[in-house]
């Protein structure tokens, strides 16, 4: 039986791989007959029970991280008073200010929890309690350092004390104590005090927002 190439329209012997003439291959695909679709047959082919095609994967548990952040602006509505009232006192006497910056970061935390309820863990009661620190030591500035204008002697005085105490004991102190009785030496100490007084004041604060907020998570949990 003989068909005419697709190429050149030369007869061709049947399974032939190559047109004589213009040397085309000569390949013939049958297509298949097309089913159409009714409304009787399905779509697609019905799947056996237990066939891995009709089994469905398991659900795989999501887990949504329901952290909220805690919204600080409205936290300082609530401890600006008690962080500027702290602030005073541990610019006129120290440790009576420092036991009214605990009290207040204890009950503004805990009032903030009882207006606010929301996911609140340790590291929330430490940061409350730093940001409270910090606008504690705002107006503790101003007043430290008027008091050092006024007066700095008595200060001088507490601050040599140690080093004097040292350079009796110790020759090798008697260099560091003259530097620190020179003015550029005494702002130098001036300054470094403050800074770890700042330092253990943002501690303390944190510890004890921390220590309050896993209180009260033990407390709702029970």
């Amino acid at each position: 039986m003989q068909y005419s190439c697709y190429r050149c329209g030369a007869a061709v012997e049947e399974q032939t791989a190559f047109c004589a003439s213009c040397g085309a291959p000569q390949i013939r695909v049958n297509a298949a007959q097309e089913v159409p679709l009714t409304s009787d047959a399905p779509v697609t082919p019905s799947l056996q029970p237990g066939t891995p095609a009709s089994i469905e994967p398991p659900a795989l548990p999501v887990h949504f991280d329901g952290r909220i952040i805690v919204p600080r602006k409205r936290f300082l509505r609530q401890i600006w008073p008690f962080g500027l009232a702290s602030g005073l006192l541990l610019g006129f006497i120290p440790l009576i200010g420092l036991l009214c910056l605990a009290g207040s970061i204890i009950y503004c935390i805990r009032r903030y929890r009882r207006d606010h309820p929301a996911p609140f863990n340790r590291s929330d009661g430490a940061r409350l309690g730093m940001l409270t620190a910090l606008l504690s030591f705002l107006p503790f500035i101003p007043l430290y350092s008027l008091r050092i204008s006024a007066d700095p002697q008595p200060i001088r005085e507490a601050m040599l004390r140690p080093l004097q105490q040292r350079a009796a004991q110790d020759p090798q102190y008697q260099d560091m104590l003259r530097w620190a009785s020179s003015p550029d030496g005494f702002v130098t100490l001036l300054i470094m005090s403050t800074i770890i007084f700042l330092i253990v004041l943002l501690v303390i604060s944190a510890a004890v927002g921390a220590i309050t907020a896993s209180i009260d998570s033990n407390r709702s949990q029970s």
